[in-house]
């Protein structure tokens, strides 16, 4: 079972998982269902700040463990992965209406009506895009010990992690760069994953085996240095959140977490 979160950055100011409409409506600033896609959930957010931004991870990642937790506990031998990306709208990326029979003409013109709307009700609509394409094929990358990030995404965590505001203490890992059909004229993309392992002994395993491997816990800075210089030499919009000064719930804050329980 897999689940995605596409975070929708404006650039303007202005077994599957049991979804209740009621949870995920209590919150405007809560993610919510995109669409299903076999076992594939993935779900929606306008991103405000930086630090909302490190709510919804935190969040998503921990509803994630507790998902994979109970999965195992009942004795199935099914888990649960994920994989997050940005996405800027309405440029470069789409925000487009999917007709309904019942909804006579509409208008797929884009405004900001049309992309709160979206953000409201993001099964009604469809969104393309390069960031969107490359969202989607970051999720082979992912397992259930990683979470495969999109580089927008990876170098705002980066300065999170570095950062004094809402904490975010996860593991980066750096597994150099691969190939994705389609995205960045076939220039070979980094592959950044946050570590995601829900066992203790596994994790133990993995920091013993480094030595062997010659790998080093990856220096968050030197990360953060490379998918900037990356972003600027591909021509990739970086993140740009409208409304900085803006309070949002506590990290692990129900309102956040509910969608994905």
């Amino acid at each position: 079972m897999a689940c995605g979160t596409l975070a929708r950055r404006h650039t303007k100011t202005s077994s599957p998982l049991p979804v209740s409409g009621a949870r995920h409506a209590t919150s405007p600033r809560a993610p919510r269902v995109w669409q299903t896609l076999g076992d594939e959930i993935p779900f929606c957010c306008r991103v405000w700040s930086s630090d909302h931004l490190v709510c919804i991870m935190n969040a998503f990642i921990q509803s994630l463990a507790d998902h994979g937790s109970s999965l195992a506990s009942s004795g199935r031998h099914l888990d649960v992965k994920g994989t997050a990306w940005l996405a800027a709208f309405p440029s470069p990326n789409v925000t487009i209406a999917v007709p309904r029979p019942d909804a006579g003409a509409f208008c797929n013109f884009p405004d900001e009506a049309m992309e709160a709307r979206a953000d409201i009700a993001p099964h009604e609509f469809s969104f393309q895009g390069a960031s969107i394409d490359c969202g989607l094929k970051l999720r082979r990358f992912s397992a259930a010990d990683k979470m495969s990030v999109s580089v927008e995404l990876a170098s705002q965590l980066c300065r999170a992690a570095l950062s004094e505001g809402y904490p975010f203490p996860a593991t980066f890992n750096y597994d150099g760069r691969r190939e994705l059909k389609g995205v960045c004229s076939g220039h070979s993309y980094p592959i950044v994953s946050l570590d995601t392992e829900r066992s203790a002994a596994r994790r133990e395993v993995s920091n013993l085996e480094r030595p062997l491997l010659r790998r080093q816990l990856v220096d968050v800075t030197q990360l953060r240095d490379v998918l900037d210089q990356f972003i600027i030499d591909q021509g990739i919009e970086p993140a740009v959140f409208p409304d900085a000064a803006r309070q949002v719930p506590h990290p692990l804050s129900p309102t956040l977490r509910e969608p994905w329980l």
